[in-house]
């Protein structure tokens, strides 16, 4: 795979060894990976929308902690992750790729914590 890796030919992935390896990495590491990730950060954005329109839209506050906390829970496994990203690639390059992510998180804690 590292050879594929640094290849500039795309024909190379049109082979069935090639294809039958990435198919075997996607079932068996990346899909459940990737399943996890959507449903944490699906759970914070609909405990957000519940939040604010409780907050908000019905100026209700009987649900709000309630809806806090299900937000942080929804913020734990990627803020894990993007810390992870952080220690293996050190913090200078991290942050030179990865600003929206940055970004995103801080203001979805600053939201919490406000």
């Amino acid at each position: 795979m590292s050879l594929a890796e640094e290849t500039e030919e795309m024909g190379i992935f049109d082979t069935p060894a090639i294809i039958d390896i990435i198919e075997y990495r996607w079932d068996y590491y990346a899909m459940s990976f990737h399943l996890k990730g959507l449903f944490m950060n699906t759970l914070y954005i609909v405990s957000f929308i519940l939040y604010v329109n409780d907050a908000y839209i019905k100026n209700d506050s009987e649900h709000q902690k309630t809806y806090l906390l299900i937000m942080n829970l929804g913020l734990i496994y990627p803020v894990l992750y993007e810390l992870t990203q952080l220690i293996k690639t050190g913090f200078f390059d991290y942050i030179s790729t990865n600003k929206v992510d940055v970004i995103y998180y801080v203001c979805a804690i600053t939201n919490i914590v406000l």
